[in-house]
Protein backbone atom coordinates (compact mmCIF):
# COMPACT_ATOMS: atom_id res chain seq x y z
CA UNK A 1 0.00 0.00 0.00
CA UNK A 2 1.42 3.65 -0.81
CA UNK A 3 2.33 6.03 1.71
CA UNK A 4 -0.94 7.30 3.72
CA UNK A 5 -2.22 10.82 3.64
CA UNK A 6 -2.04 12.09 7.39
CA UNK A 7 -3.68 15.23 8.57
CA UNK A 8 -2.79 16.50 11.71
CA UNK A 9 -4.57 15.54 14.83
CA UNK A 10 -4.78 16.40 18.77
CA UNK A 11 -6.20 14.57 21.24
CA UNK A 12 -6.34 16.28 24.88
CA UNK A 13 -6.26 14.44 28.76
CA UNK A 14 -6.69 15.65 31.91
CA UNK A 15 -6.16 13.02 35.11
CA UNK A 16 -5.42 13.48 38.48
CA UNK A 17 -2.51 13.20 40.72
CA UNK A 18 -1.99 12.77 44.47
CA UNK A 19 1.02 13.29 46.43
CA UNK A 20 1.95 12.95 50.50
CA UNK A 21 4.73 14.58 52.14
CA UNK A 22 6.01 15.17 55.56
CA UNK A 23 6.22 18.74 57.06
CA UNK A 24 8.71 19.75 58.88
CA UNK A 25 7.11 21.86 62.40
CA UNK A 26 10.12 24.12 61.88
CA UNK A 27 8.19 25.52 58.50
CA UNK A 28 5.46 28.38 59.10
CA UNK A 29 2.78 29.46 56.31
CA UNK A 30 3.51 26.79 53.75
CA UNK A 31 2.56 26.97 50.14
CA UNK A 32 2.96 23.86 47.66
CA UNK A 33 3.87 24.25 43.85
CA UNK A 34 4.40 21.29 41.29
CA UNK A 35 6.13 21.28 38.39
CA UNK A 36 6.71 18.51 35.92
CA UNK A 37 10.06 17.33 36.63
CA UNK A 38 10.15 14.10 33.68
CA UNK A 39 8.23 13.43 30.78
CA UNK A 40 8.08 10.17 28.96
CA UNK A 41 6.30 8.36 25.91
CA UNK A 42 6.08 4.99 24.15
CA UNK A 43 3.73 3.95 21.95
CA UNK A 44 2.23 0.54 22.62
CA UNK A 45 0.42 -1.89 20.35
CA UNK A 46 -3.05 -0.74 19.52
CA UNK A 47 -2.21 2.84 18.90
CA UNK A 48 -2.26 3.34 22.74
CA UNK A 49 0.72 6.00 23.63
CA UNK A 50 2.00 5.70 27.15
CA UNK A 51 3.20 8.63 29.13
CA UNK A 52 4.90 8.63 32.47
CA UNK A 53 5.22 12.05 33.77
CA UNK A 54 7.51 12.61 37.15
CA UNK A 55 6.06 15.24 38.99
CA UNK A 56 8.02 17.32 41.56
CA UNK A 57 6.16 18.99 44.90
CA UNK A 58 7.24 21.75 46.53
CA UNK A 59 6.64 23.06 49.79
CA UNK A 60 7.98 26.66 50.81
CA UNK A 61 7.44 28.21 53.88
CA UNK A 62 8.82 30.53 56.12
CA UNK A 63 11.05 29.42 59.15
CA UNK A 64 9.59 29.44 62.12
CA UNK A 65 10.72 31.81 64.74
CA UNK A 66 13.14 30.30 67.10
CA UNK A 67 13.58 27.33 65.93
CA UNK A 68 16.99 27.18 63.83
CA UNK A 69 19.76 29.87 64.13
CA UNK A 70 19.49 32.06 61.34
CA UNK A 71 22.37 30.78 59.10
CA UNK A 72 20.41 27.64 58.60
CA UNK A 73 16.94 29.11 57.79
CA UNK A 74 17.73 29.09 53.82
CA UNK A 75 18.27 25.26 54.61
CA UNK A 76 14.64 24.64 55.50
CA UNK A 77 12.52 27.13 53.32
CA UNK A 78 12.07 23.92 50.79
CA UNK A 79 11.34 20.43 51.28
CA UNK A 80 10.22 18.43 47.91
CA UNK A 81 8.94 15.08 46.88
CA UNK A 82 8.94 13.53 43.76
CA UNK A 83 5.20 11.79 42.72
CA UNK A 84 5.65 9.17 39.86
CA UNK A 85 2.42 8.91 37.47
CA UNK A 86 1.03 6.76 34.50
CA UNK A 87 -1.57 7.50 32.00
CA UNK A 88 -2.66 6.02 28.37
CA UNK A 89 -4.20 7.79 25.35
CA UNK A 90 -5.46 6.33 22.43
CA UNK A 91 -3.94 7.50 19.26
CA UNK A 92 -6.34 6.09 16.72
CA UNK A 93 -4.08 4.38 13.43
CA UNK A 94 -0.88 5.70 14.49
CA UNK A 95 1.17 2.62 14.17
CA UNK A 96 4.91 5.24 14.91
CA UNK A 97 6.46 6.94 17.16
CA UNK A 98 7.57 9.26 14.09
CA UNK A 99 3.35 10.53 13.93
CA UNK A 100 3.57 12.07 17.10
CA UNK A 101 4.59 15.78 17.25
CA UNK A 102 4.73 16.82 20.70
CA UNK A 103 3.35 16.26 23.88
CA UNK A 104 2.71 19.20 26.06
CA UNK A 105 1.67 19.18 29.69
CA UNK A 106 -0.01 21.56 32.23
CA UNK A 107 0.39 20.73 36.12
CA UNK A 108 -1.60 22.33 38.28
CA UNK A 109 -2.30 21.64 42.69
CA UNK A 110 -5.78 21.86 43.30
CA UNK A 111 -6.04 21.11 47.03
CA UNK A 112 -4.05 20.55 50.04
CA UNK A 113 -4.56 18.89 53.34
CA UNK A 114 -1.80 20.02 56.57
CA UNK A 115 -2.62 17.22 59.07
CA UNK A 116 -0.39 17.42 61.52
CA UNK A 117 3.39 16.96 60.58
CA UNK A 118 2.21 16.11 56.93
CA UNK A 119 0.46 17.71 53.96
CA UNK A 120 -1.51 16.04 50.98
CA UNK A 121 -1.50 17.06 47.89
CA UNK A 122 -3.75 16.43 44.92
CA UNK A 123 -3.61 17.98 41.67
CA UNK A 124 -4.09 17.34 37.99
CA UNK A 125 -2.36 17.41 34.65
CA UNK A 126 -3.26 17.67 31.40
CA UNK A 127 -1.35 16.49 28.44
CA UNK A 128 -2.20 17.47 24.95
CA UNK A 129 -0.56 14.93 22.22
CA UNK A 130 0.04 16.01 18.60
CA UNK A 131 -0.17 13.76 15.68
CA UNK A 132 -0.09 12.31 11.96
CA UNK A 133 -3.13 10.23 11.81
CA UNK A 134 -3.38 8.31 7.99
CA UNK A 135 -6.83 8.79 6.01
CA UNK A 136 -7.72 5.37 4.95
CA UNK A 137 -10.49 3.45 3.05
CA UNK A 138 -10.39 -0.45 3.49
CA UNK A 139 -12.27 -3.29 3.40
CA UNK A 140 -13.07 -6.50 2.18
CA UNK A 141 -14.82 -8.45 -0.62
CA UNK A 142 -16.46 -11.79 -0.45
CA UNK A 143 -19.07 -14.03 -2.48
CA UNK A 144 -22.39 -15.18 -1.66
CA UNK A 145 -23.14 -17.22 0.25
CA UNK A 146 -19.71 -18.84 0.94
CA UNK A 147 -17.65 -15.71 1.84
CA UNK A 148 -14.84 -16.98 0.10
CA UNK A 149 -12.88 -13.85 -0.82
CA UNK A 150 -13.04 -12.67 -4.22
CA UNK A 151 -9.69 -11.89 -5.45
CA UNK A 152 -8.60 -9.39 -8.11
CA UNK A 153 -12.13 -7.75 -8.43
CA UNK A 154 -12.07 -3.96 -9.40
CA UNK A 155 -12.63 -1.41 -6.46
CA UNK A 156 -13.23 2.30 -7.66
CA UNK A 157 -13.91 5.33 -5.42
CA UNK A 158 -16.11 7.99 -7.47
CA UNK A 159 -17.06 11.39 -6.52
CA UNK A 160 -20.50 11.22 -5.26
CA UNK A 161 -21.87 14.09 -6.84
CA UNK A 162 -20.32 13.54 -10.29
CA UNK A 163 -19.59 9.83 -10.95
CA UNK A 164 -15.91 10.33 -12.16
CA UNK A 165 -13.38 8.02 -10.93
CA UNK A 166 -10.74 9.19 -8.27
CA UNK A 167 -8.87 6.59 -7.99
CA UNK A 168 -9.02 2.72 -8.64
CA UNK A 169 -7.36 -0.88 -7.29
CA UNK A 170 -8.07 -4.66 -7.30
CA UNK A 171 -8.19 -6.94 -4.27
CA UNK A 172 -5.32 -9.21 -3.23
CA UNK A 173 -5.88 -12.65 -2.84
CA UNK A 174 -7.56 -12.23 0.83
CA UNK A 175 -10.49 -10.04 -1.01
CA UNK A 176 -9.01 -7.04 0.39
CA UNK A 177 -8.25 -3.99 -0.49
CA UNK A 178 -6.83 -0.33 0.74
CA UNK A 179 -6.68 3.41 -0.72
CA UNK A 180 -4.34 5.39 1.13
CA UNK A 181 -4.01 8.81 -0.57
CA UNK A 182 -7.57 10.43 -0.32
CA UNK A 183 -8.86 13.52 1.24
CA UNK A 184 -11.37 12.95 3.63
CA UNK A 185 -15.03 13.24 2.27
CA UNK A 186 -17.80 11.32 1.73
CA UNK A 187 -17.25 8.60 -1.83
CA UNK A 188 -18.80 6.29 -3.88
CA UNK A 189 -17.87 3.07 -3.53
CA UNK A 190 -18.12 0.52 -6.27
CA UNK A 191 -16.67 -3.10 -6.64
CA UNK A 192 -16.93 -4.88 -9.78
CA UNK A 193 -15.91 -8.45 -10.51
CA UNK A 194 -16.24 -11.12 -13.23
CA UNK A 195 -18.80 -13.10 -12.85
CA UNK A 196 -20.53 -11.05 -10.15
CA UNK A 197 -23.36 -8.17 -9.99
CA UNK A 198 -21.88 -5.09 -9.44
CA UNK A 199 -22.28 -3.20 -6.22
CA UNK A 200 -21.90 0.47 -4.25
CA UNK A 201 -21.33 1.30 -1.03
CA UNK A 202 -21.22 5.28 0.47
CA UNK A 203 -18.23 5.97 2.24
CA UNK A 204 -17.28 8.77 4.61
CA UNK A 205 -13.98 9.37 5.91
CA UNK A 206 -12.70 11.77 8.06
CA UNK A 207 -9.62 9.03 9.21
CA UNK A 208 -10.46 5.62 8.37
CA UNK A 209 -13.41 4.14 6.74
CA UNK A 210 -14.36 0.11 6.32
CA UNK A 211 -16.86 -0.89 3.70
CA UNK A 212 -17.21 -4.33 3.36
CA UNK A 213 -18.50 -6.00 -0.28
CA UNK A 214 -21.02 -9.30 -0.02
CA UNK A 215 -21.34 -9.91 -3.98
CA UNK A 216 -23.99 -12.47 -5.84
CA UNK A 217 -23.27 -13.92 -9.23
CA UNK A 218 -24.50 -12.51 -11.71
CA UNK A 219 -27.81 -13.75 -13.65
CA UNK A 220 -25.47 -15.36 -16.91
CA UNK A 221 -23.11 -16.81 -14.09
CA UNK A 222 -25.75 -18.76 -12.19
CA UNK A 223 -27.23 -19.54 -15.89
CA UNK A 224 -24.20 -21.05 -16.48
CA UNK A 225 -23.30 -23.10 -13.33
CA UNK A 226 -26.99 -24.69 -13.22
CA UNK A 227 -26.93 -25.40 -17.01
CA UNK A 228 -23.69 -27.38 -16.08
CA UNK A 229 -25.24 -29.10 -13.18
CA UNK A 230 -28.15 -30.34 -15.22
CA UNK A 231 -25.88 -31.82 -18.14
CA UNK A 232 -23.85 -33.87 -15.30
CA UNK A 233 -26.70 -34.87 -13.52
CA UNK A 234 -28.09 -36.04 -16.91
CA UNK A 235 -24.80 -37.61 -17.40
CA UNK A 236 -24.93 -39.84 -14.57
CA UNK A 237 -28.17 -40.66 -15.43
Amino acid sequence: MASAKKIRQEVSKEYNWYGSMALPIEIDHPRVHARVQSLRSRLLEDSILRVDAGIRVFIVGDAAEGAVWKAHKAAIKRINKDVETTTFIRLPNVETTRDIKSVRHNVTVDKVNFRGDRASVIGSMTLKVTYLSPVVLEGTVVEFPGGSPVREARVSIKDIDSGKIIASTTTGTDGSYAFAEIEPGAFMVEVDADGFQKEERVAVVMLKDNVDFTLHRSLEADTGVNLKELKENHNTE
